[in-house]
């Protein structure tokens, strides 16, 4: 009989080896976790009320920490893995630099290159945070069960926040307290709409989760899934229903296009406890929406809303369309380079006249990314924007013609409806500016150029992925100081507001100085810093200062009537008097009816005995609501007019 070999024993203590294979270290841990922990679930909670926007500059300056740290660990730490960033060389990161390029390019010309840094240090910062996040979902096994869990935990916690803002503001209201009243629902973010954005970003990973995901978990993202849909109809936000209609249609198109070639039946069979929960999900959603809208009594309005939802007809859309048409205007004239990164706000004042009449306008954005990015960043820009959305639609179909994993095609088909939901909202809104929304972007972006690039082939550092961590880190250091900087002029600006209100002319120059740098140079409500610090000094009696102040606010915003309106005011005080009467007739060009500027040019008028001139600028004055001395001027006026006109006449017949 053949000799059994004695069993080797197992050992009873596990070796070296073996344990620190099962026991990830501090830095495993800081690359698996650190990018879901602080973007998806620290970000939004960043916020200050200190802040004249509470969300934009603090979220600004966590991320360029966050991407700043993951360079300084990039380039620190030992690792043995593939960490080439091969997967830059695709077609589309080339465009992003360009892109950003142009951007800077565009600043050249513009009248405010300071109001332009917002922009560009955002989109650097994206594109670094798209590097890494490309790099993070192909490194980290558990990275996209990580991401998933995260964005679930995320929006269970903004949608319940959203649902408490209803109950809390809404029930009992009705006609224009109610539609107001649905401003308050604002989630984590500084307005209703971006908070329905931020919901119809999250969706796609949240289906994910209710396919994918096991046990508790699967219930856990049927539950986001059915609170996304309710804050998306309690909010009332038609672009967002709009982006939801054509996120839905897209996955609805693309799912047996590709699944009936994937053996579709195979896939509902295995997961028609997902499918089940789903199905189950929306029906709960439609019932309960329905009984939640119509005791809050906002029924009605939810009504009227969806109804008019694809009309042009609508104040709100009236308005969009005169906007619009005012920045096509602007674009004309400036095709190519556009007004520069940040200047739109600026530059399309004088185009308002021609859109609104003499209805006083301040829009801060255009509501709608494309034009916005057409007329900052010309045609170029334009092109550029929208090949890096066609790099990423062109990978996502190449995935979905070439792949046989049904979760990565699942995972494909939801990136790519975000994506397009994302395009859809951006023709009526401006996720374009938000932290929040840029991270999703890019997250799905990287998603789809993580299944569509090759596996890397090489291992341990290569000069390439070197190059880029420094790069980063030099922009993700300029980024953190300018944040700062941001955040600083922020709360200085929030101060010299209520100086102001108080009447402490020392104090709104004091903190006008701390608020006031290259970068930061324009309040929240689109207003030069200068222009309070020189108001301040006019008050102060400081006329020479307060000219000088108000003469650089003019230079950097020649289209603020507020400005010209001062200006004018403080150079009529120093003699200059042809010189103020330029920057009142200036800021009526703009404004045809600011009244503060028709009762100066009055004045201005009638100190140089110009009396015919000065008595059209007070009839154009609105008699409804007239100046105190409006009658008292104008019965003046008459009897100089008629004075002269009399004395003219005596002098004709002499002759």
């Amino acid at each position: 009989m053949p000799k059994h070999k004695k069993a080797t024993p197992k050992p009873a203590v596990k070796t070296k080896q073996q344990q620190t294979s099962k026991k990830p270290g501090l830095g495993d841990l800081f690359e698996l976790y650190f990018l879901p922990v602080t973007l998806i679930l620290l970000i939004p909670l960043v916020s200050s009320k200190e802040l004249m926007d509470f969300n934009a500059a603090p979220r600004l300056f966590v991320l360029s920490i966050v991407v700043l740290l993951v360079a300084v660990f990039n380039l620190l730490k030992q690792k043995k893995q593939t960490c080439s960033f091969r997967f830059v060389k695709l077609g589309v990161f080339p465009v992003i630099i360009l892109y950003i390029v142009w951007s800077l390019i565009s600043l050249i010309p513009a009248m405010n290159p300071g109001a332009g840094a917002f922009d560009v240090v955002k989109s650097t910062l994206t594109a670094g945070l798209l590097i890494y996040f490309v790099d993070y979902i192909k490194t980290q096994k558990n990275s996209l069960n990580v991401l998933v869990k995260s964005i679930i935990i995320s929006t269970i916690v903004a949608t319940n926040i959203g649902v408490y803002q209803y109950i809390n503001n809404v029930p009992g209201k009705s006609g224009e307290a109610l539609y107001m009243a649905l401003y308050e629902v604002k989630g984590l973010m500084a307005h209703k709409n971006q908070f329905a954005i931020s919901l119809l970003l999250m969706l796609p990973f949240v289906i994910y989760g209710v396919v994918v995901l096991k046990r508790w978990w699967k219930g856990v993202a049927a539950y986001s899934l059915l609170m996304i849909l309710i804050d998306i109809t309690i909010v009332q936000t038609r672009s967002v229903w709009v982006a939801v209609i054509f996120f839905a249609l897209s996955v609805l198109i693309l799912i047996p296009l590709f699944y009936l070639n994937k053996n579709l039946k195979g896939f509902l069979i295995k997961n028609k406890k997902a499918i089940g929960i789903t199905a189950g999900a929306i029906v709960i959603f439609s019932v309960v929406t329905l009984i939640f809208v119509q005791q809050s009594g906002s029924f009605s309005l939810l009504k009227e809303q969806a109804s008019s939802t694809f009309s042009t007809k609508s104040a709100n859309a009236q308005h969009r369309i005169k906007m619009w048409n005012a920045s096509l205007q602007l674009f004309e004239d400036n095709p190519w380079l556009g007004v520069g990164a940040g200047n739109w706000k600026i530059a399309v004042i004088p185009y308002y006249h021609l859109n609104f009449g003499s209805k006083y306008q301040n829009w801060l954005r255009p509501h709608n990314d494309y034009i916005w990015v057409l007329t900052e960043k010309g045609i170029v820009g334009l092109l550029l924007f929208l090949t890096i959305f066609g790099f990423i639609v062109y990978y996502g179909f190449k995935i979905l013609f070439s792949e046989k994993d049904k979760n990565r095609l699942l995972l494909t088909i939801l990136m790519l409806s975000g994506i397009i939901g994302y395009m859809f909202a951006s023709f009526f809104t401006f996720p374009l500016e938000r932290i929040n929304h840029q991270i999703y972007l890019a997250l799905m972006m990287a998603v789809i150029i993580a299944l569509y690039g090759k596996p890397d082939g090489a291992v341990g550092k290569t000069t390439l992925y070197r190059v880029i961590n420094i790069l980063v880190l030099i922009i993700s250091l300029f980024a953190v100081y300018y944040a700062y900087t941001y955040v600083k002029s922020e709360y200085y600006v929030r101060k010299l507001y209520i100086a102001n209100e108080t009447g402490n002319q020392k104090k709104v120059i004091k903190y006008c100085d701390k608020a006031y740098s290259v970068f930061t140079n324009t309040d929240y409500n689109n207003v030069p810093i200068k222009m309070f610090r020189g108001l301040a000094q006019m008050k102060l009696n400081n006329l020479n200062q307060a000219y000088s102040d108000l003469k650089w606010a003019y230079n950097n915003f020649p289209y603020q009537t507020a400005v010209l309106n001062n200006l004018g005011i403080v150079a009529a005080q120093l003699g200059k008097k042809e010189e103020a009467l330029s920057y009142f007739r200036q800021s009526l060009f703009l404004f045809p009816h600011y009244e503060k500027t028709l009762a100066n040019l009055v004045i201005a008028y009638y100190q140089q005995k110009q009396y015919d001139k000065a008595y059209l600028a007070l009839l154009n004055q609105d008699t409804r609501k007239p100046n105190k001395q409006y009658k008292d001027f104008k019965k003046g006026l008459e009897k100089l007019i008629n004075t002269r006109k009399s004395r003219d006449t005596k002098r004709q017949q002499s002759q």
